[in-house]
């Protein structure tokens, strides 16, 4: 199995966890991130919750550039 949380086509998991379950991340993009406005901190902790998960399963795991920080959008 391989696990991956992001890619380079969407949103980083740090930011998208953050984000209400509704919001148009393409929409949040081109506002400049100001409509809704977001908790970096809350992304930082899911985002970190949601690596290590991923990296306690069995099988390959993909980590792309910054999401071993946790870095947001």
């Amino acid at each position: 199995a391989t696990w991956v949380l992001s890619n380079h086509d969407v949103v980083r998991h740090a930011t998208r966890l953050v984000l209400p379950p509704d919001t148009d991340t393409d929409a949040w993009l081109l506002s400049g991130g100001h409509a809704p406005a977001v908790d970096p901190a809350a992304g930082l902790r899911r985002a970190r919750a949601a690596t290590l998960l991923m990296l306690a399963l069995p099988g390959s795991a993909y980590l792309y550039q910054g999401e071993e920080l946790g870095l947001p959008e």
